[in-house]
């Protein structure tokens, strides 16, 4: 994140330099905050001070190859319990475990979401199928790592 940030100041810098030559506005925000769930980020500093943090340009970078990506990003975070009969490590026959039946629920849940069918547009379905375009997709996705 650390060159991310310091190329999104070098380009700030660069067009706050020629701003008499540019219509509209640009604002610069750089915010850490992805390890906590994103509730102190940008939105929140949209959401607080609209007026202070507008723009018609917003700089981002995100450390994930060399790739020009758009994308959406989000999390989801869910807290819950298990509970079972319960038993000691040594009588595992007694019980299958809370963390067992956990990742079996879990899993689940996981073919489910994976399950959702959608119906892609017909000329966004012609365009990835497309060999060359394919050979990208993957290669942007080798890089994100």
């Amino acid at each position: 994140m650390k060159s991310g940030t310091a190329s999104l100041i070098i380009a700030y810098a660069h067009l706050y330099a020629r701003r008499e030559h540019l219509k509209g506005s640009v604002t610069f925000c750089a915010v850490s905050d992805e390890e906590t769930g994103g509730r102190w980020g940008t939105k929140y500093l949209i959401g607080n001070d609209p007026e202070r943090r507008k723009g018609d340009l917003m700089l981002s970078a995100e450390p994930s190859g060399k790739t020009i990506r758009f994308s959406e990003k989000g999390t989801l975070r869910l807290s819950g319990s298990v509970r079972t009969k319960g038993a000691h490590g040594a009588y595992l026959n007694l019980s299958k475990g809370a963390i067992r039946e956990a990742v079996g629920f879990l899993s689940k849940v996981i073919d489910q979401v994976e399950s959702i069918d959608f119906e892609m547009p017909s000329e966004i379905a012609a365009h990835m199928a497309d060999s060359e375009v394919l050979a990208v997709v993957d290669k942007v996705r080798s890089e994100a790592g």
